[in-house]
């Protein structure tokens, strides 16, 4: 369960409890309740026991995460750009005045995996999805390292605001 929660591929309890019947039904012992062979599933009362057995694991939300996002953010293209702004740092001599960082946040319709097992000392964990889409209503904030910032902005998809004069 921790190989797959870390290749973003985690069990949600219900299949987890699923696995515990397959894995159990070839060893032909008894399963603990009747319930177990009618559902064709281990029961939550089973999970539950589980996880309190194994400690290092503990049921988390994920965060939906593309195929494309999770292959693209790797060491070599991080180190790439790393290496780039210290580039361009350099040679335009920025100061810490004209170096902004922009945070964005946003809710979107798009569909929120369910929770599933991985490791209890784990912070993040990921499920990849068939691809990130729907509705967007964005927000940015701007703040540099000498303490000056830019207004809060919202975006919206489709929405153009016109001044009046």
């Amino acid at each position: 369960m921790l190989t797959a929660a870390k290749l973003h591929h985690g069990l949600s309890p219900k299949a987890a409890r699923q696995l515990a019947f397959q894995l159990q039904k070839p060893t032909k012992r008894k399963y603990q309740a009747a319930s177990w062979v009618l559902n064709q599933t281990a029961g939550e009362d089973w999970f539950y026991s589980f996880l309190k057995r194994h400690k290092e694991l503990s049921v988390h939300a994920p965060q939906s995460m593309s195929l494309s996002r999770l292959t693209a953010f790797n060491r070599v293209n991080v180190n790439n750009y790393f290496d780039n702004l210290e580039d361009v740092i350099k040679r335009f001599k920025f100061q810490a005045s004209d170096i902004y960082n922009i945070d964005e946040t946003g809710v979107t319709t798009a569909h929120t995996p369910n929770r599933i097992v991985a490791g209890h000392s784990i912070k993040q964990v990921g499920k990849v999805t068939s691809a990130e889409r729907g509705t967007l209503v964005t927000m940015c904030c701007a703040v540099n390292a000498s303490g000056n910032s830019i207004p809060p902005s919202l975006f919206f998809l489709g929405f153009t605001l016109k001044k009046q004069c």
